[in-house]
């Protein structure tokens, strides 16, 4: 039912760092906590960014490029069948009460994922059974090859001391509360944190967060900021540092339109938009046009995928002379990039009238695909067989 205009923002995530030393606080500014940190039940997206690995270090994990990395167990095999994997523990890795991180603590992780109502409860349809071989040895049993099997070992590690959960990250809880978190540094953690303290603070209005930043009083704020915003703060005093990330805006396309099926519509489009345009009218001219699902640093990145750069010439001779009305569905919030799509949708003879939704009616109306085009958004994937699952058809 949808196809994907391959030309989309990628969305970035922003940094205001302080360029002056924090000797052993950073205060982190952002716009809101999350309700609690719990690995066992999180699954608010900055909570899990928080926890994992500042609080608990996860098993395994993925790096920059999204490939899987050493955590928690420093090797990994698998069996001829692809059936079962044997995971080897860092000796050296400890709880922030001093004990070690064994084998059985992650065994006791993972059952409870089983069998509880967690994030992690999709593992139910994959492992058939968790064994302890020694203290830092584990071994775990699929039903059947699973080629994601990895990805889903990117799982928090923590154990239970008097009704109170710890991990082995380079921090602690100390305080949190709706405005403020408090983490002080993990004495046992594997590698010292250079920060004795992390203070994360609410800070919602944007002239109070400019204030503090000048002031010292808040060192690095994320996703705060824009680069045109940046440069009312002291010259020199700070520096505005991006890095590429999973998040992404695209406009779908519902292919069960008898003129939205013809690949060459769809392709005159993509063609039609020009992105730097869309970019900048929703205040995200520095973020990165994407022709993929993934940033082009991730393994995943597909190089051969082919660009369409603006040409709306090319466009209209690709319509040749045929003129649309379209249905375009987005959320309230972005006024200014549905005007400026219309605006160069127009040029090619596409007329596009716009609805302006809330998120459950948006989400209603493309998955009945009571729409023609729809922006929409996708956040934090890093396993392509999930895009699969949701856009194969």
């Amino acid at each position: 039912m949808l196809t994907l205009i391959p030309l989309r923002p990628l969305l970035i995530c922003f940094f205001v760092l302080q360029q002056t030393a924090w000797a052993s606080t950073l205060v982190v500014a952002l716009k809101s906590l999350p309700s609690h940190l719990d690995p066992r039940v999180v699954n608010q997206r900055l909570g899990k960014q928080i926890s994992q690995p500042l609080i608990y270090q996860t098993l395994i994990r993925q790096d920059d490029t999204l490939q899987i990395a050493a955590g928690l167990a420093t090797s990994w095999t698998s069996d001829a069948s692809q059936q079962t994997y044997t995971f080897k523990l860092n000796p050296e890795a400890k709880f922030s009460d001093g004990s070690p991180v064994l084998a059985k603590h992650v065994q006791q992780v993972i059952e409870d994922f089983l069998t509880n109502h967690s994030p992690f409860r999709f593992l139910r349809k994959s492992i058939r059974g968790v064994s302890v071989i020694d203290r830092h040895t584990l071994k775990i049993d699929l039903f059947q090859p699973d080629s994601t099997f990895l990805f889903k070992m990117t799982l928090p590690i923590y154990k239970t001391v008097q009704g109170k959960l710890i991990g082995s990250g380079a921090f602690i809880i100390q305080e949190h509360t709706a405005t403020e978190l408090r983490l002080v540094a993990n004495a046992y953690a594997l590698q010292a944190p250079l920060l004795k303290e992390v203070i994360f603070q609410v800070i919602k209005d944007k002239q109070k967060l400019l204030q503090k930043l000048a002031k010292g009083e808040v060192g690095l704020a994320v996703n705060q900021l824009l680069a045109d915003e940046f440069q009312d703060l002291p010259k020199g005093q700070f520096r505005f540092a991006s890095s590429p990330a999973l998040d992404y805006q695209y406009i779908a396309v519902n292919t069960r339109r008898p003129f939205l099926k013809e690949t060459e519509v769809r392709q005159a489009l993509a063609y039609a938009m020009n992105t730097e345009q869309l970019k900048a009218s929703i205040g995200h001219s520095e973020a990165t046009s994407a022709n993929s699902l993934f940033p082009k640093n991730t393994m995943f990145h597909n190089e051969n995928l082919q660009d369409y750069a603006y040409n709306p010439t090319l466009a209209k001779k690709m319509l040749q002379g045929r003129r649309f009305k379209l249905n375009y569905h987005t959320l309230e919030t972005t006024p200014n990039f549905a005007k400026t799509l219309k605006k160069q949708l127009q040029q090619v003879g596409v007329a596009l009238t716009i609805h302006y939704e809330n998120p459950t009616s948006l989400l209603g109306k493309v998955n009945r695909g009571d729409f023609d085009l729809a922006l929409m958004r996708w956040r934090g994937v890093s396993d392509p067989s999930l895009y699969f699952s949701l856009f194969h058809s």
